[in-house]
């Protein structure tokens, strides 16, 4: 393949002062070398195509807002390498310097990115002109020079916040801000840490006041059972440990939550609060918010997501919460209840095959193109046939008794080894 017109040899300079990027759905190999002080330039350009308008604009803008001058230039992805490369040839020749009479252009390709066709033919090209490659390596912190060849691998330190990463990568969660996350109070830590560990004692009894939260009669209230059975003895126990921890009231027989913060805590959002706490211990980025685009089927009450960025790379804890089937008592013949003396806690019951209103291909799709690693959070154990697809798709699952081990199992995960996890 060869250029329409002569683009110029690369002057020797170790820091090129223009990145040629590919715009892909993932924004941090783009970020990155970009951000870090060692491989910043003074200016990015953006090669995109129509598919990735929004990506690019999202890129440019994080970019900008860091002071790096961004110009875009729109293809054609053809999927046809040599019409791709005779395209770029024509931008790259509006370059200062380009022509040969001017001074060579002190710019690099950035080929971590962009489609296959996209990254053949920018390769083909900056080779051929002896302009420098180089691709990036996110989780190890890597820029490695592919042409030359010679040059030593620089280390990336782009600092990014957390926030930057989710602007860039079209992910806007509702709720609290990362960056005035408050740490997680002590007290609270060690009730998080106590329902984790006894999780499989307890599991019987927080299902049950799951459930009454739910379909409790007001707000923020909740109506427990006669303590006359063993699971009632044990929600009982469950709730003065609650209240001695200022989570619920205990008021003339009634469970009352001092706020619907307090309800959504006892419904799993305690879940999500010690991964947060477990995540502040090791000083990783952390907020708890959730996902909008992750629509649910247990409604507006869900607990809270949690999204983290530790080593260049997205996590996100999707906390699931139990969906109660509802029973509805038959009437016969005389319009008298059937099932009236049924136990109430058996009309509102946890569904044996769904403990989860979340469907791994849509957490994938959400997710698409952002490398983001995910893991499933919960009570229950998910039905089999979520943990075949969450485990075809690369998503962890922690739940039920393994969360008694989740200081371990979600160390192992955010230092990308995971074992422990299924």
């Amino acid at each position: 393949m060869t250029a329409d017109r002569p683009v110029g040899a690369v002057a020797a300079v170790d820091q090129p002062d223009t990145h040629l990027c590919l715009v892909a759905p993932e924004a941090l190999p783009n970020l990155l070398p970009a951000l870090s002080p060692a491989s910043a330039p003074g200016q990015v350009i953006l090669l995109w195509a129509p598919p990735l308008a929004a990506a690019a604009t999202r890129l440019a803008a994080c970019l900008q807002r860091r002071g790096i001058a961004c110009t875009r230039w729109e293809i054609a992805d053809t999927g046809d390498p040599a019409a791709i490369q005779r395209q770029l040839a024509r931008h790259l020749a509006t370059l200062p310097g380009a022509a040969p009479a001017g001074a060579p252009p002190r710019i690099a390709l950035n080929a971590s990115g962009g489609s296959r066709a996209m990254a053949i033919a920018a390769t083909a090209l900056f080779r051929a002109h002896d302009l420098p490659i180089f691709c990036v390596a996110p989780a190890a912190d890597r820029l490695v020079w592919l042409h030359p060849a010679a040059r030593p691998v620089q280390s990336l330190d782009a600092s990014l916040a957390l926030t930057e990463v989710l602007a860039a990568q079209g992910l806007v969660p509702g709720g609290s801000d990362p960056a005035g996350m408050a740490a997680v109070p002590p007290p609270r830590q060690q009730l998080c840490a106590w329902l984790a560990e006894q999780n499989r004692r307890l599991a019987p009894a927080l299902t049950e006041l799951d459930r009454l939260a739910t379909h409790a009669p007001a707000p923020v209230d909740a109506q427990p059972q006669s303590a006359a059975d063993a699971r009632m003895r044990a929600l009982t126990a469950l709730i003065q440990r609650l209240a001695l921890a200022g989570v619920v009231r205990i008021d003339r027989g009634r469970v009352r939550y001092a706020d619907r913060a307090a309800r959504a805590f006892v419904q799993g959002g305690w879940i999500a609060e010690h991964c947060l706490a477990l995540l502040q211990e090791r000083s990783v980025p952390a907020a708890l918010m959730r996902v909008e685009a992750l629509a649910r089927e247990d409604g507006p009450g869900h607990p809270a997501d949690l999204l983290c960025l530790a080593r260049n790379r997205l996590h996100l804890m999707v906390c699931l919460r139990p969906r109660q089937d509802r029973h509805r008592p038959r009437q016969d013949q005389n319009g008298s209840r059937r099932d009236q003396d049924r136990p109430r806690q058996d009309q509102h019951r946890p569904s044996p095959s769904a403990a989860t209103g979340i469907q791994p291909e849509l957490l994938q799709q959400v997710l698409a193109g952002s490398d983001a690693r995910v893991l499933l959070l919960g009570l229950l154990e998910p039905p089999p046939a979520v943990r075949r697809r969450a485990a075809e798709l690369g998503i962890q699952v922690c739940a039920g008794s393994r969360l008694a081990a989740l200081p371990a199992t979600l160390r192992t995960w955010i230092d990308g080894t995971d074992q422990g996890l299924g």
